[in-house]
């Protein structure tokens, strides 16, 4: 009767391990993995947004003296819903690295997605980014 329950407790303990490795493959394929684009003077990031729920994006970027960001905003209204987008375009004002994390966030500023965008500008002003998601939430 011992046995049945180690051996029992072996296949629980199997099952277990084997969800737990198939949620971590699944987390890992979800992540963006960083992307290298064509070096270029200026850089276009399009976010889209749902501004009629309260969504919005908000960024910081680590060093302005590196790089300028400017935001507009495309609508996308039928009805009651507006899902549009922001244009966030970049440009390089002189060589360096900065650092932008745009965080999708709700009406009561919960963080429900983060994006980091690594933006690097040579001595001619070309721009050079990776960019990753640092998490996804299903939570809309």
């Amino acid at each position: 009767m011992e046995d049945k329950r180690v051996i029992t407790g072996l296949y629980v303990l199997l099952i277990v391990c084997f969800i737990l490795f198939v949620l971590k493959l699944l987390l890992v394929n979800n992540i963006k993995t960083p992307k290298k684009v064509l070096e270029t003077n200026d850089l276009s990031i399009e976010l889209e947004t749902n501004t009629s729920k309260g969504y919005r994006w908000n960024y910081n970027n680590s060093n302005d003296r590196i790089i300028s960001i400017t935001r507009t905003y495309e609508k996308g209204c039928s009805g009651n819903n507006c899902d549009g987008k922001d244009i966030y375009e970049i440009k390089g004002l002189r060589q360096g690295v900065s650092v932008i994390t745009f965080d999708y966030v709700d009406s009561d500023k919960n963080v429900i997605d983060s994006i980091t965008y690594e933006i690097v500008v040579d001595e001619n002003k070309n721009i050079t980014e990776n960019h990753y998601s640092n998490y996804l939430s299903e939570d809309e």
